[in-house]
């Protein structure tokens, strides 16, 4: 009895590991192996980034990732990008003053992706995109979302960054050489 009872324990936990196995990372402890958040209920989505860790896709997440472009080298500064891409280069300069170039405007950003937005919501929200720029890339830099807020406290932080990552897309995607 004792032996059937030990076969029938060790039979289970093959089992459970083998299904933990074939069901993927982040499937631990979520019904019929769905991350957190798949099944609705009003959850934002989650992405698994490793064993027990996730991370919410928010504006804010994105920011700190760039857009997802195929085109966009991952290291290349913004200054050679934009100095490879006459497209883009156009359609930023009618988001600028005269006096100012993309590469000029994008000099001191990490990613292109996150001067483009800066530069939307810059243009959305009627806000001098110095003043923007100084903010999220200053000596003590701050989120978009946050600079929005200091610039302009009666904006919806949120929905105006999504508003500018959308466009930075299509910009992104439409130029794309």
């Amino acid at each position: 009895m004792k032996t059937a009872r030990i076969c029938t324990i060790a039979a289970a936990g093959i089992f459970a590991v083998a299904s933990l196995a074939t069901a993927g990372p982040g499937a631990a402890g979520h019904a019929g192996g769905m991350a957190a958040g798949a099944m609705g209920g009003g959850m934002r989505p989650t992405a698994t980034t490793g064993p027990g860790q996730t991370f919410r896709d928010t504006a804010s997440a994105r920011e700190m990732r760039g857009p997802a472009h195929p085109s966009i080298a991952a290291h290349a500064d913004p200054a050679t990008l934009l100095g490879q891409n006459s497209q883009l280069n156009s359609r930023l300069q009618k988001l600028l003053p005269a006096d100012t170039s993309p590469r000029q405007a994008c000099a001191g950003f990490s990613q292109l992706g996150r001067c483009v937005a800066a530069l939307h919501v810059a243009s959305n929200l009627g806000i001098p995109f110095a003043d923007l720029k100084s903010r999220i890339t200053g000596s003590e830099p701050v989120s978009l979302g946050s600079a929005i807020h200091e610039l302009k406290p009666d904006a919806d932080a949120d929905r105006v960054e999504r508003k500018a990552q959308r466009q930075t897309q299509r910009d992104l995607d439409s130029t794309s050489e």
